[in-house]
C-alpha cells in the first residue's frame, strides 16, 4: 500500500504557522515533539536534545546508564530438603 504523496492527501501540522504536512499521526507526533517541543536535558551533564530516544542513547553511551528498572531481579538461594 503506497503512502499518500500529494499535498492534498497529507494532513497539516497542528501547530500555528507551521507549513509541514504528514501522512500519519506518528510522523506528525514525532515532528511536533522534535521541532516544537521543549528540549530534554541529561541529568548527568549539559547535553540536551528534543528526542527522548537520543537522550537515552546518550546516557547509555556516556554515563553507563542502564535504564529505569521497575523491578530488580535477585536470585533466591534454593534450600535442599
Amino acid at each position: 500500500m503506497a503512502l499518500p504523496q500529494e499535498p492534498e492527501d497529507r494532513r497539516p501540522c497542528t501547530i500555528k504557522d507551521c507549513d509541514k504536512h504528514f501522512c500519519g499521526d506518528a510522523e506528525m507526533a514525532r515532528h511536533i515533539g522534535e521541532v516544537h517541543g521543549e528540549a530534554k536535558r541529561c541529568e548527568y551533564c549539559s547535553y540536551t536534545t528534543k528526542r527522548s530516544s537520543r537522550l537515552r542513547a546518550h546516557k547509555e553511551k556516556k554515563h553507563d546508564y542502564k535504564g529505569d528498572l521497575l523491578f530488580s531481579y535477585k536470585p533466591v538461594a534454593r534450600v535442599s530438603s
